[in-house]
């Protein structure tokens, strides 16, 4: 039983933990360090992936996409309420006019 179950008092903590000794507070601490670890490799992984020009092929991609199918946007912003000098400015964006 935790020792710290059994005190009384303002402060005291009454309910009890499954870690009875250092080797529970250990395995707590060396598991929190390989999920931080795991994160932060991660998130380096992330960075890689898209560094390096990645992000200037997908913006290329919706580009060309969007000059593809140019008619059915147009349609589209008009109809959701875009006014024709913020379709024009679109247009420029993306055809390069």
């Amino acid at each position: 039983m935790n020792s710290a179950a059994r005190e009384t008092g303002p402060f005291s903590f009454s309910a009890l933990l499954p870690i009875d000794n250092g080797m529970g507070l250990l395995g707590a601490t060396v598991l929190l360090g390989l999920v931080v670890t795991a994160v932060v490799f991660g998130l380096a992984l992330l960075r890689r992936r898209y560094a390096g020009g990645s992000l200037q092929a997908v913006a290329e991609s919706q580009r060309r996409f969007l000059a593809a199918n140019w008619d059915a946007v147009e349609r589209a912003a008009a109809r959701t309420g875009m006014g024709p000098d913020e379709i024009a400015e679109v247009r420029r964006n993306v055809f390069g006019d």
